[in-house]
């Protein structure tokens, strides 16, 4: 199932009307920026994705906040998983804005 996944976004970065998730992104993000949590590099077939389907100003406005909340953490507590958070968190927004 997972090696589908870039088949199946290919297929949506080719043909982006056949996306009808109302929400495409925000799924996306979640499993993204865990994939990456886990070691999973932000390849140059996601950014497209992201830049295709999630720069619609809510969810820039989102992404932003959750970078600034990840800077926050860890600024107050800069733990190794903290820092690891901001640079996720970073790279999506930094993808999208």
């Amino acid at each position: 199932m997972r090696q589908d996944i870039p088949r199946c976004c290919k297929l949506l970065l080719r043909y982006p009307a056949l996306m009808d998730e109302v929400k495409p992104c925000r799924r996306f993000i979640t499993t993204l920026s865990h994939d990456m949590s886990s070691g999973a590099p932000l390849t140059a077939m996601h950014k497209t994705y992201l830049q295709t389907f999630c720069t619609v100003p809510a969810v820039v406005t989102r992404q932003q906040h959750d970078t600034e909340q990840a800077r926050l953490r860890a600024q107050a507590r800069p733990s190794a998983d903290n820092k690891k958070w901001l640079k996720i968190q970073s790279a999506i927004y930094d993808a999208i804005h």
